[in-house]
């Protein structure tokens, strides 16, 4: 204990007073002192009431340690016989730092200002050594009382001997002389247990008197109550509390014992709490031989208690809240029984409810719930019941919410005013601040409006990574939630609306999903995503219908129907969107990509019902090659053997015939497999021809439509001659052999001459590019290359690969 502020004070009045009194060793009950003792009384009251540490002599609770610590210090410096309390070390520096005490003068004190509790707590941090003189002052002070505070004295102090007795091992005799000590102070204490006597009654009534004798007997059966009766270190104290009860006992008459029915004691008559404690008493000293006299007396007034559940059953709704008021034993059991009523139709109960909620368990706040149906217009039960939510984490409360939405509805959620603008600061702050210590706030506000709340979250989130960081825990915790009456699929195909799918926030909407999918265990691509796709096929929503592809293979655990269904409508795009060049877009051809790579991922684990008759129904010879390969399952058939199974490398001329019509209907994919059949076929440089002069024919026959300002046509030439360079670099460029290298320049340099103007600037340059170096100037006299090069006109292009040569 530190010696802080309030010891400091204390200590300067009391160096004060003795100035005056003279030494406190001297003040006893003995000489006059009566005057002194008073006054010293009165100052210290000055100083603990302007520290609103008492009022009127009675002791404020919410500063008991304050107290505790005040008290212990003035008993620390207490004129003990025993000066051994100097050597236990933690005290040595609060001792001796003010005038030391009498016991008459500390005791006076102690019970004057109401300060017993904390004198007790004192008799516990003290060895049993001391607890003798600490005691024996009390009783004259106990004796002057008036009769009821007699009464709590007596109690309280037997109490608190009886527990500090029943802490001690009697393990030596000197041990068991303290103990004997004690047991003496405790029996002159119950000498004075009813503080009654001629003068203290001069006035009282007959039935304050009954009342009295009553409250008497009911404080000596707690005693006993409290006592171990197998403990033999009490025996004595039992003994003299069994005499005690008897003697109180023998002036209980048929008169006294009626009158207690007329008392109130905590929602019971006085008759019936001392019956229910006198038959608690019997049960508890029934084979203990002494008490035998005592049982006998009790037995005529002994009533078996009421079960807690008859009490509850029987009990009014204000008998409720007085018994959770009151913190009786049971408490939440009270409140339970409580809330089992119609609460909120009862100011008292919603009252009651409103002073509690942290008594309201998971159990109790799902019971609120239900009730808060019929009144979820009232902001008083909301703000309970908002109130309560507080007292739990986030899993229980998400669980909660998840079952209360389930069993009434999202309609049926708390109605507040403050929901909307609450969330606008929430999401605010989750902006800048960018962590995870909203998560309740968002559950709460959930609770109050859940569509409006994730529609506002899933709009966020889908915008913004930085608070889909943030929000990926409440994702997880509220999944359940999104799923009841299809709230997820009904805001997200509003948002996709509103706010476009694209490639700035597809990962957005890719980790939204899974997190909802995982979390949930919701079937989005049934649910939601397959649906979807049909729609956007049917509007020929092409581009937002390729990044739904791309969310749906981000989604694991797919089942066996919901493949069929991918497959069905694969097949689909594949034939409506599998272009010509003159209706060519790149997001159709992004579209046949995911679509083809769905195809080809659900090789052998589809039951999708493959006939040569659907097969032959199909359009395009290269979406046939697809159902055939899923028909096959362990079996695989060449690409460019199915769709074109007369091609023959050794006849160039046909080889480019079937070319120019095979490579502009080809996706990315499918060019990299048609080049890498044909390398099998034939040599790098023959492939390289091939590939050149078909595109070639492409570039011409093309620019024979640009002045008909189809653009279809130039973005279908575009994306033939990006796929042209990707496999320059990525096949051709990587073989390393010089000859290869030669061949690809060259035709590279055949393709950029018959380029439209339109495309050299970009694909023109990007093919340049391309081009080693170290292979360049190797062919700065090669004249092919160079009459290639003359050709272009002095094209920037051409300028640009003439002084590479050159370098």
């Amino acid at each position: 204990m530190e010696f802080n502020s309030d010891l400091t004070d204390i200590q300067g009045l009391l160096r004060g007073v003795v100035r005056t009194t003279g030494d406190f060793i001297k003040i006893k009950y003995k000489g006059g002192n009566e005057m002194k003792i008073n006054n010293i009384i009165k100052d210290l009251e000055d100083v603990l009431v302007s520290k609103n540490y008492i009022d009127k002599r009675t002791p404020n609770k919410d500063h008991d340690k304050e107290l505790d610590n005040i008290v212990f210090f003035l008993v620390l410096n207490l004129d003990f016989n025993d000066k051994s309390l100097v050597d236990i070390k933690e005290y040595t520096h609060l001792i001796s730092t003010i005038p030391t005490l009498s016991k008459c003068l500390l005791a006076n004190i102690i019970v004057e200002l109401g300060l017993s509790e904390y004198y007790c707590n004192a008799l516990h941090k003290l060895p049993l050594e001391f607890s003798e003189e600490l005691l024996s002052e009390i009783i004259p002070c106990i004796k002057k009382s008036k009769a009821e505070t007699c009464l709590e004295l007596v109690y309280l102090y037997s109490k608190n001997i009886i527990k500090k007795v029943s802490s001690v091992k009697a393990s030596n005799s000197k041990i068991i002389e303290y103990i004997d000590k004690v047991e003496g102070i405790h029996s002159q204490i119950l000498l004075n247990y009813s503080g009654i006597t001629p003068e203290s009654v001069e006035g009282w009534k007959r039935l304050r008197i009954y009342e009295h004798m009553g409250y008497t007997l009911l404080y000596l059966l707690k005693l006993l109550e409290d006592c171990q009766v197998d403990n033999d270190i009490l025996f004595k104290i039992i003994d003299d509390l069994i005499n005690t009860v008897c003697c109180v006992m023998n002036a209980v008459t048929v008169d006294v014992f009626c009158a207690w029915a007329e008392l109130q004691h905590s929602n019971e008559t006085l008759q019936i709490v001392i019956a229910e404690k006198s038959y608690h008493t019997i049960e508890k000293y029934k084979k203990y031989e002494p008490a035998k006299p005592l049982i006998q007396m009790l037995s005529s007034i002994a009533k078996k208690p009421k079960t807690l559940n008859e009490l509850i059953h029987e009990a009014s709704i204000t008998t409720m809240v007085t018994k959770i008021d009151e913190n009786v034993e049971h408490r939440n059991k009270w409140f339970t029984a409580l809330l089992n009523t119609q609460v909120f139709q009862n100011k008292e109960a919603k009252d009651c409810v409103k002073r509690w909620t942290n008594l309201c368990t998971i159990e109790d706040l799902e019971r609120l719930l239900s009730l808060s149906v019929n009144h979820k217009d009232d902001e008083e039960v909301v703000d309970i019941i908002i109130k309560c939510t507080s007292f739990f984490d986030e899993k229980n409360l998400a669980v909660l919410m998840t079952r209360f939405f389930y069993q009434y509805g999202l309609k049926n959620c708390l109605k507040s005013k403050n929901t909307q603008p609450q969330l606008i600061i929430t999401l605010n702050k989750l902006e800048k601040n960018s962590n995870k210590e909203f998560v309740k706030d968002i559950l709460l506000l959930l609770l109050q409006d859940p569509e409006l709340v994730l529609t506002a979250l899933l709009k966020a989130v889908a915008k913004s990574d930085v608070l889909l960081d943030s929000l990926e825990d409440t994702l997880k915790l509220i999944a359940h939630i999104m799923v009841i009456e299809n709230v997820f699929s009904r805001i997200l195909k509003g948002l996709l609306e509103e706010t476009k799918i694209d490639s700035r926030n597809v990962k957005n909407y890719e980790r939204i999903f899974k997190i909802i999918a995982e979390a949930s265990q919701l079937k989005l691509e049934r649910f939601f995503l397959i649906p979807l796709m049909n729609e956007y096929l049917t509007d020929e929503r092409y581009s937002e219908l390729s990044y739904i592809f791309q969310i749906h293979s981000s989604i694991p655990n797919k089942l066996p129907d919901d493949v069929n269904q991918l497959i069905e409508i694969s097949i689909k795009i594949l034939e409506k969107c599998r272009w010509k060049m003159f209706d060519f877009t790149t997001s159709k051809a992004a579209l046949c990509e995911e679509a083809v790579k769905v195809l080809l991922s659900c090789k052998n684990i589809h039951c999708f019902p493959i006939t040569d008759e659907y097969i032959s129904s199909l359009q395009h010879v290269l979406n046939k090659y697809y159902l055939f390969q899923l028909r096959l399952n362990e079996t695989d058939v060449d690409f460019v053997e199915y769709v074109c199974p007369h091609l023959q490398l050794e006849n160039h001329t046909e080889s480019v015939a079937y070319l120019i019509k095979l490579l502009p209907i080809c996706i990315e994919s499918e060019w990299y497999t048609v080049v890498k059949t044909l390398l099998k076929k034939s040599s790098n440089k023959e492939v390289i021809a091939v590939l050149t002069d078909s595109l070639m024919i492409i570039t011409q026959v093309v620019q024979t439509q640009l002045e008909k300002d189809n653009n279809c046509v130039l973005a279908g030439l575009r994306y033939c001659i990006q796929n042209y360079g990707l496999i320059a670099k990525n096949v051709m460029l990587p073989l390393g052999d010089e000859e290869t290298n030669i061949s690809v320049v060259k035709s590279i340099c055949r393709l950029l001459r018959e380029m439209p103007e339109e495309l050299s600037n970009t694909e023109g340059m990007s093919l340049m590019s391309l081009l080693p170096d170290h292979t360049l100037k190797t062919l700065k006299e090669d004249e092919n290359l160079i009459s290639i090069l003359l050709s272009m006109n002095g094209s920037q292009v051409s300028r640009i690969i003439a002084k590479k040569m050159l370098e």
